[in-house]
């Protein structure tokens, strides 16, 4: 069983880097060429060592050999006690991809921003605090990870960087965001969650590549007008924000297939989402909501749907008509009773009404032939009345929690 979940995760892994370019030429590097550890060198020959990996060794300085590899094209100096990049490093003119993860670097060194053939840096777990304003210098740089640092300002070259197309500044100290996304329109991957983040950009709507946009954690109340014209848009996460409002302009993107605002203040769901036809993971949990809107029937292919710690006082009946879903959460609502047409609900699977009032089941709820887990307030049901419950269940797993 280990070796199978092992093979998934593998094959799940690959399939995520293959939706990145400069991914993709990272495994054709690792297929082609050998790797080389620290004390390989000895015996090697320097011209032959393309793939240098001096992970997790406890060093604090890049050892002197690393200079004399002419030919080196990928790097790996992660988990290290580095606290800064010489400015030598500029002499591995040939170096492409770069990991400097988990050490202790305090800002990018210019010699890094000479290394004019690099299109992966990921720096991230670091102490940077900056950005040289050279770092435009990196013209084919596609994939840049600075996540979890001390950065508090971006420098406007950044915007200079028309090749990227991941960037990752998660984690850092970010109060305003300053980049002019008309210059990144192959930016596919952005982001900027558990910064401090007030706003986004007004011109986000230019990196009209995006498709995915992570900006949870953050301190955001609305988003700007532009952002309902990222078409490319599938994946969005706003979560952990201070959202009181459901944004219209998010209903435009109808590629969207994942959004979460769980851990909002929205009370309302606008009629408009109806209009995000290909949706189908919407988490909405820890808010406001009171009502669910007929619109939501529209959305053809939702599986996932979220919608536990709000203010429901009654089981939603337009959600009856989402014969597709196959995972519903209501946990810790105040609904009381579970309508006996809900074996219309015929590809659920996973029905969570945990810590709400329910303490009675129609017999419609046991005739649901995919219906596989379902969660129950322990509270509200008498052992007696759990053991009974139980041996009713079928094919399908009881919680009583």
């Amino acid at each position: 069983m280990k070796l199978i979940i092992s093979v998934l995760l593998l094959f799940l892994t690959l399939q995520s880097f293959a939706q990145n370019d400069d991914l993709r030429k990272m495994i054709r590097f690792q297929n082609k060429y050998k790797s080389y550890q620290l004390e390989d060198l000895k015996e090697a020959n320097y011209d032959s060592v393309v793939i240098l990996s001096i992970k997790n060794m406890n060093i604090k300085r890049v050892p002197k050999e690393v200079y004399k590899l002419k030919n080196l094209q990928y790097l790996d100096l992660s988990g290290n006690c580095l606290r800064r990049i010489p400015n030598r490093i500029k002499k591995l003119e040939r170096l492409k991809i770069l990991f400097v993860s988990q050490n202790k670097l305090k800002r990018i060194s210019c010699g890094v921003t000479k290394l004019d053939s690099l299109f992966m840096f990921c720096a991230n777990k670091n102490r940077i605090r900056s950005i040289s304003s050279n770092i435009d210098l990196l013209d084919q740089l596609g994939t840049f990870e600075l996540s979890n640092n001390n950065i508090r300002r971006l420098p406007s070259s950044l915007s200079n960087l028309e090749n990227l197309t991941k960037l990752s500044l998660k984690s850092n100290r970010l109060n305003k965001l300053k980049i002019d996304f008309s210059r990144l329109s192959n930016l596919v991957y952005l982001d900027v969650s558990k910064n401090r983040l007030s706003t986004l950009p007004k011109n986000i709507g230019n990196a009209y590549s995006l498709e995915v946009c992570e900006a949870w954690g953050n301190q955001l109340t609305q988003l700007p007008e532009s952002f309902g014209e990222l078409l490319s848009l599938s994946k969005l996460l706003l979560h952990e924000n201070k959202f009181e409002l459901f944004p219209v302009t998010v209903t435009k993107l109808n590629r969207l297939r994942e959004v979460t605002f769980f851990h909002n203040n929205i009370s309302y769901i606008p009629n408009e989402i109806g209009a995000m036809e290909y949706l189908n993971t919407l988490n909405l949990s820890k808010n406001k909501i009171s009502t669910i809107p007929d619109a939501l029937t529209q959305l053809n292919y939702l599986d996932f749907l979220d919608l536990s710690e709000n203010k429901l006082k009654y089981f939603p009946k337009v959600l009856l008509r989402l014969s597709d879903l196959k995972s519903l959460d209501l946990k810790e609502n105040k609904i009381s009773k579970i309508p006996s047409d809900i074996d219309q609900m015929k590809s659920l699977r996973i029905l969570n009404l945990s810590e709400t009032n329910i303490d009675k089941l129609p017999a419609t709820l046991f005739e649901m032939l995919n219906l596989q887990y379902l969660y129950l307030d322990k509270d509200n049901f008498p052992t007696k009345v759990q053991e009974e419950i139980k041996k009713k269940k079928g094919e399908v797993y009881i919680y009583f929690k």
